[in-house]
């Protein structure tokens, strides 16, 4: 399996994985890639490293089309991207097509966190029947610094903010990331700054927070000396569990049970390295395992752990391998290709 990496650095990464084994480590030009987005095996990047500071990269599906989430201005780009930056060895030249502003703020002012919108991530929303039809796609991003749930839409090439339809979460949660249980019409947040992870429901056209889980001190003896900060949610491939990173202080990845009516039960807890960002679940080849693997930021590394959600409990199990990266180059972002290896450096 092919893999990418962004970093907060000088460069960004790919390299093999196979077998509880990385090999063929490749390093490229770019200054803070942090995000990678893959679109028919290749990757496409922009650098963080600029006044609007995106940190997510979301392809539009059946267009050549990104959607860039801009953490640093709380904006949104509209991109075309002229060149990739694997096939050019070089970094990308994105053609900026529209810029839609957000504003707002929150009560967290500390460090210029809620001074302003913060846009954090955008993901295209998957539940049909919830917002009004449209001829064309509806879109969903983490406003950071507001305490929103924005919602987009995107029609004829523009985008489009629905203020109307936006979702509250509480003041000072700071949303990050989402992901979504289709299923169960249900979209779950992962808060940075309040360290909850939040249950929204579109059951019956019907939009609000049915759970609210304190994640900071799951899995964990005793008090903090500081504040942890959330950071990434993964559901597995079968839908029955949900993992979340924990930075800073106490970190690791922890466990939930996606119960039968879609709500959170929190299963257990596993240590880690340095700031863990970005997750990725992986089946091995053969089927007969499957690994968990996430960007050790602070500590400059990948690490794998194994999986046990085929025995029914979810439990993250030993570290099975591990990547160092130099420690100019911090990992954040943790990406797999949709092509092989040898398909990559072929067409390369």
């Amino acid at each position: 399996m092919k893999l990418f990496i962004g970093t907060y650095g000088k460069h960004w990464y790919s390299v093999d994985y196979s077998n509880n084994e990385f090999s063929n480590l490749e390093r490229f030009e770019g200054q803070d890639h942090s995000c990678i987005c893959v679109r028919d095996g290749i990757p496409y990047s922009i650098s963080e490293n600029t006044e609007a500071g995106p940190c997510y990269l979301t392809p539009v599906k059946g267009t050549d089309l990104f959607i860039s989430s801009n953490f640093g201005d709380g904006s949104v780009d509209l991109i075309r991207f002229m060149k990739d930056c694997s096939l050019e060895r070089k970094e990308p030249e994105p053609h900026f097509l529209q810029k839609l502003q957000f504003t707002g703020d929150g009560p967290v002012k500390e460090r210029g966190r809620q001074i302003h919108s913060r846009i954090h991530q955008v993901l295209e929303f998957p539940l049909k029947g919830i917002f009004p039809d449209t001829d064309g796609a509806y879109f969903i991003a983490t406003d950071f610094g507001a305490d929103r749930i924005r919602v987009i839409k995107l029609v004829d090439g523009r985008l489009e903010h629905c203020s109307n339809l936006d979702l509250k979460a509480p003041a000072g949660s700071g949303p990050r990331h989402l992901v979504f249980n289709v299923k169960e019409k249900l979209m779950y947040c992962l808060c940075e700054l309040s360290n909850e992870l939040l249950v929204f429901s579109f059951r019956d056209s019907v939009t609000g927070i049915v759970q609210r889980i304190d994640t900071s001190g799951l899995g964990i003896d005793g008090t903090f000396t500081e504040g942890p900060a959330a950071g990434d949610l993964k559901i597995h491939p079968d839908g029955r569990w949900l993992y979340a990173t924990r930075r800073l202080v106490n970190a690791g990845i922890l466990v939930f049970k996606i119960k039968d009516n879609g709500l959170l039960e929190f299963s257990s807890f596993k240590a880690s390295g340095k700031h863990p960002r970005m997750i990725h679940i992986s089946l091995h080849a053969n089927l007969e395992g499957e690994d968990i693997m996430f960007a050790a930021c602070k500590d400059s590394g990948i690490q794998v752990f194994s999986l046990c959600s085929s025995q029914g409990s979810g439990y993250i199990g030993k570290q099975t391998a591990g990547l160092t990266l130099p420690e100019e180059d911090s990992p954040v972002w943790v990406q797999p290709a949709e092509i092989s290896a040898e398909q990559f450096r072929a067409h390369s």
